[in-house]
C-alpha cells in the first residue's frame, strides 16, 4: 500500500500566517475606532464628578449653619471658576471645559460675575439653581430656598 495524504489521518494544527494576519489587522481597526471614544468619556464623568462635588459643598454649608448657629455662606465665582465655602472647605477650582452658570436670589447676587447662596442657622437658604455642562452633559444643582436641601439632576439637552 503506497502512502497517499488521502489515508493518512492529518490533522491540522495552529493558524496560518494569513490568518494571524488578518486578526491582527481587525484588532488594529478595532483600536483605533474605539480609543478616541475612551478618551472623551472623561469629560462627562470629570462634570458628574464636579457636580456631586459642589451638591456636597451645599450641604456641608448648610451643616454648618445649623451646627453653629451663624449663616453660611457658599461662593460661586463665576469668572475666576472658583467655589468655596466661607470659613469651612477649600477653594474648588473648576475646570475650563466646564462652563458654569447660576441663578440666585437677586439679593445675593453682590457682583454680576458672583453667586452667593446663604444658608441659616434654621436650615433655610437663599436657594439657586448652578448647571454646569461639558460635551453633552449637562448637571443640576438645585438648593431650595424653603428648607436648604440640596439634589443634583442630570438635565437631557
Amino acid at each position: 500500500m503506497m502512502w497517499t495524504p488521502q489515508n493518512t489521518k492529518h490533522a491540522k494544527h495552529g493558524f496560518t500566517l494569513l490568518e494571524m494576519l488578518v486578526v491582527l489587522a481587525i484588532i488594529a481597526l478595532t483600536l483605533t475606532l474605539a480609543l478616541p471614544q475612551f478618551a472623551r468619556s472623561d469629560r462627562p464623568l470629570e462634570t458628574k464628578q464636579l457636580a456631586l462635588q459642589l451638591a456636597a459643598y451645599a450641604r456641608a454649608a448648610q451643616t454648618e449653619a445649623i451646627r453653629s448657629g451663624r449663616t453660611t455662606t457658599m461662593i460661586v465665582d463665576l469668572t475666576t471658576k472658583h467655589m468655596w465655602v466661607e470659613k469651612v472647605r477649600p477653594m474648588i477650582d473648576i475646570p475650563p471645559t466646564i462652563s458654569v452658570s447660576m441663578t440666585t436670589a437677586r439679593a445675593d447676587v453682590p457682583l454680576t460675575n458672583r453667586g452667593d447662596i446663604t444658608f441659616f442657622p434654621d436650615g433655610s437658604a437663599t436657594g439657586a439653581r448652578i448647571v454646569l455642562s461639558s460635551t453633552g452633559q449637562h448637571y443640576e444643582v438645585i438648593v431650595d430656598w424653603l428648607t436648604g436641601a440640596t439634589r443634583l439632576e442630570a438635565i437631557q439637552p
